[in-house]
């Protein structure tokens, strides 16, 4: 019992503390950004690799088609000509996995990426929520210098709005780089 009200009595403290010092909990709200740019930008050019591979995939397996075409119309079906389809439709299909591979990766870059950025925004919110409580509380009990959180008040609100752009920015990023790859995608065949 001693211990839960001793530590009771130290996170009291220590949170006085550091409201008579000036310690600004909006600072604490940050989260370091991550640049996502890189590894997204990494991603882009694996899928627009894997597409320039499923089209030249496509077209030797039309290649090969067609070469086994004029064989039948001849009536000189080869044994190799089969075989070699049959490696170049499963080279097809490889590359194609490939590109859903590298297709999902980039979504759950996106994904990463928006999620930090929504998290930020909720950190954000929590610590300003928290701000206006206590300066409701302050000014119920008649302290004129809580006044003075106003603009700490003021800042987070302002950080929460730029969070925020940042924000819809990302989820529009993601929405035009799956169409551009959706896009590529219908375009070879993929």
């Amino acid at each position: 019992m001693k211990n839960v009200t001793v530590k009771k009595a130290l996170v009291a403290a220590c949170v006085t503390l550091a409201g008579v010092s000036g310690f600004n909990c909006t600072t604490m709200a940050q989260t370091p950004s991550v640049d996502y740019s890189l590894s997204i930008k990494h991603q882009k050019d694996a899928i627009a690799n894997d597409v320039s591979r499923v089209k030249y995939q496509q077209q030797r397996v039309d290649a090969i088609k067609e070469k086994r075409k004029q064989e039948r119309a001849n009536g000189t079906v080869t044994k190799a000509t089969t075989t070699s389809l049959s490696k170049a439709q499963a080279d097809l299909k490889r590359e194609r996995d490939y590109l859903k591979a590298d297709k999902l990766s980039l979504m759950l870059q996106h994904k990463a990426h928006v999620a930090a950025h929504k998290s930020n925004v909720r950190a954000q919110q929590r610590v300003l929520l928290a701000e206006r409580r206590n300066l409701d509380a302050d000014l119920i009990k008649g302290n004129n210098a809580a006044i003075a959180h106003t603009a700490a008040i003021i800042e987070t609100r302002k950080q929460i709005a730029s969070e925020q752009k940042k924000l819809r920015a990302a989820k529009i990023e993601r929405n035009s780089d799956l169409l551009a790859v959706n896009k590529q995608i219908g375009d070879a065949k993929g």
